[in-house]
């Protein structure tokens, strides 16, 4: 946990923000690549309109020369995307002592809405947005990823920075360059067995990884056969069929079984249970009180190596009206480690499994702010190359973004004041932190020519009136 969330700055936003970009002059092979990809991250960032390429371009005020340079960047994968993942990696760990319990990681699927059926990767599928029934169908890309959780401040906030994605593709889905057929499960059993091997490679193979995920990560195919120190923490369905540790028989004819006996169902757990502890978490600024019981070891079908527990939290239902407090039961399968034989324990404690479990939030606020504040999906790439980089190279500007400002703030409210707000936020927003960069930026002296603030005479007011910014020229809601 982070002893202190507000440390003062030792360098500037900017500073920092640029010192992280120098470590990644190895993804490309020529220095004036490397400028052309730091004056578009620069641009991504500044921009007000679209988030696409020819909005940058515009940005930057080349919008009247030759484009074929930026666009060559995706187009002929100029970059090494390989080694930008292995980089923000190492990076991401310098923010995460060695000395924690744990590192923590959160993987989730999402989907990038999409207009063409020509565009690679795309197919139909489910649509998140309108009736819960009937559902609807949209073309969209999908995506599986794996964020990084910083360490929990004592105030119980944290942040998700995104490491890596790959694309979901299915036999009905259009293809993307060398991309291969995977599922959601198999895409997520990929990328921590990826993490896993990065923090060996650091010299953290002593390290526990803590894994967070939705129901789709409490499967067989997710569960089976885990790398060693990792430790799954999974959300699970109310009528999950749970078995017991088998009883081996000592003569007789036959296989060994498996499976024990089918226990009761995490639902039926939840009203027969009668061992229940109260643990407190500390979740964005205030104490949560649950009521949890765990119980296991289980096992489920397809994963008979396995051994799991059960955690489940009591729900409330309290007040009336607008006073009324109520939040579900929650189910959680979690990895057990043996200390001796036939003995089981938790290899994380339990307060801070759920504490954990209530920051998983934090790769959903990630997926809006990288969907309506960087505008991840408004890029339109219709080759294969651009495809498998534009969508990587924006995520990886994100997280470098939130790095910076992690790095330069903490997790707390930043050093000034938030504009056109009144009230002091408890943290800084991504808003926020792009508020702070501009104004760093525009005091440099390379921007004081294009950045001036408005002068004072009407002739000069004029003047400076026909002279806009580039960014205001390259606004373009639609």
């Amino acid at each position: 946990m982070s002893p202190d969330d507000t440390a003062p700055p030792e360098a500037s936003l900017t500073e920092t923000w640029f010192d992280l970009l120098a470590a990644y002059r190895p993804i490309v092979r020529q220095e004036r690549t490397f400028v052309r990809l730091i004056l578009l991250t620069v641009a991504c960032v500044l921009g007000f309109g679209r988030q696409t390429l020819t909005r940058w371009i515009v940005t930057l005020g080349v919008g009247t020369q030759d484009w074929t340079a930026w666009y060559r960047l995706f187009n002929k994968a100029r970059l090494h995307v390989p080694t930008l993942h292995a980089t923000l990696i190492d990076q991401v760990l310098t923010a995460i002592p060695a000395s924690e319990p744990v590192v923590t990681v959160a993987v989730d699927a999402t989907q990038l809405l999409r207009t063409s059926r020509r565009f690679p990767g795309t197919g139909i599928t489910r649509a998140v947005r309108g009736l819960r029934w009937p559902r609807g169908l949209t073309y969209a890309q999908r995506y599986v990823g794996i964020s990084a959780l910083l360490p929990r401040s004592s105030g119980g906030d944290s942040r998700a920075i995104p490491l890596k994605w790959l694309l979901l593709r299915t036999a009905k889905t259009e293809p993307l360059g060398e991309a291969p057929e995977r599922t959601e499960t198999c895409g997520g059993r990929d990328l921590v067995d990826w993490v896993r091997s990065q923090l060996n490679a650091a010299h953290r193979a002593a390290q526990p990884l803590l894994v967070l995920g939705d129901g789709a990560y409490s499967t067989a195919p997710f569960l089976a056969d885990l790398p060693g120190r990792v430790t799954v923490l999974a959300r699970c369905a109310r009528n999950r069929a749970l078995f017991a540790l088998p009883s081996y028989r000592a003569q007789g004819r036959g296989r060994q079984p498996r499976y024990g006996e089918r226990g009761p169902t995490p639902i039926a757990t939840l009203h027969e249970a009668t061992e229940w502890q109260e643990v407190h978490v500390v979740v964005r600024g205030r104490t949560i009180p649950l009521t949890a019981t765990v119980t296991g070891p289980w096992l489920i079908q397809g994963a008979p190596f396995q051994p799991l527990a059960l955690i489940v939290v009591r729900g409330i239902d309290r007040g009336k009206g607008t006073t009324r407090r109520q939040r579900d039961p929650q189910f959680f399968l979690v990895t057990l480690t043996m200390t001796q034989e036939d003995e089981w324990r938790l290899p994380v404690p339990l307060d801070e499994l759920l504490a954990w479990a209530w920051q998983r939030w934090e790769v959903e606020v990630m997926h809006r702010e990288l969907k309506s504040g960087f505008g991840l999906g408004h890029q339109q790439a219709f080759s294969d190359d651009g495809a498998a980089t534009m969508i990587p190279w924006l995520v990886w500007v994100y997280a470098v973004f939130i790095l910076a400002g992690y790095r330069t703030w903490g997790l707390g409210p930043g050093p000034e004041a938030d504009l056109g707000r009144w009230w002091t936020a408890r943290r800084w927003s991504i808003g926020r932190l792009r508020q702070g960069l501009r104004q760093d930026l525009w005091q440099l002296g390379e921007f004081q020519p294009v950045w001036r603030r408005s002068p004072d005479t009407w002739h000069e007011i004029t003047t400076w009136v026909g002279t806009q910014t580039n960014a205001v020229l390259g606004t373009r809601p639609i």
